[in-house]
């Protein structure tokens, strides 16, 4: 029997990180159905699970492939997004971000209350910054 499921899915997709944020996509809406319009949920719920198991069993493996990568990259800039929101919040006490007036890079400054003159070291252009707290 082990044989057979594994000759069957020779030259499918199977599973992958899109598919798990899909069911995890699920159980969120089957939690939430509960609560706000069944009938909505359901439909959702059932969308979800069909396109679960087309994406098990896609013979067009590049185009799923695609179509994770796509999600990874989205889902690694979400990520990125709040680990650099985290390190400003960590940071506060010590640290302030100002950008370059010249290139737009981010520059992470010591907390030096009043004018200071800062380097852009992407460009090397000269400016002030004021810090008033």
């Amino acid at each position: 029997m082990k044989e057979k499921i594994i000759a069957f899915m020779r030259g499918r997709n199977g599973t992958d990180q899109l598919y798990v944020a899909t069911l995890i996509a699920y159980f969120i809406v089957l939690f939430l159905s509960r609560y706000l319009y069944p009938n909505i949920m359901s439909a959702l719920m059932t969308l979800l699970i069909i396109v679960a198991v087309f994406r098990i069993f896609s013979k067009n493996i590049q185009k799923r492939q695609q179509e994770n990568r796509q999600y990874l990259y989205l889902v690694n800039k979400v990520k990125r997004f709040f680990k650099k929101l985290t390190q400003r919040m960590k940071d506060l006490p010590t640290k302030r971000y100002r950008k370059c007036s010249n290139c737009a890079v981010v520059l992470r400054l010591d907390r030096k209350i009043g004018t200071n003159q800062v380097v852009c070291p992407r460009c090397g252009h000269r400016f002030n910054v004021v810090i008033k707290w």
